[in-house]
């Protein structure tokens, strides 16, 4: 059995863009987080990890390139805070 994912297209047809959210920022995460942020299709809105090495900061220097310097930039903590 396939899942299906769901989306909501009035998101996509306002922006042209599809919102991504990163979940873990690790050398895989890294790697799509690059990719996603040089495709044109694609806006990333947040990332998430739990190591608190990189929470607080900016996701765009955390992978080796220039700051993002906007609020969804910034890795946040969120997984620590619902696992606790």
């Amino acid at each position: 059995m396939q899942r299906q994912l769901n989306y909501t297209p009035v998101d996509l047809e306002r922006s042209g863009k599809v919102r991504v959210a990163l979940y873990g920022v690790g050398v895989i995460g890294a790697a799509v987080a690059r990719a996603a942020l040089n495709h044109k299709s694609l806006e990333v809105v947040g990332a998430v990890d739990r190591d608190p090495q990189k929470v607080g900061k900016d996701l765009g220097e955390l992978i080796g390139g220039p700051a993002l310097n906007f609020i969804e930039g910034f890795i946040s903590n969120h997984i620590n805070e619902s696992q606790s």
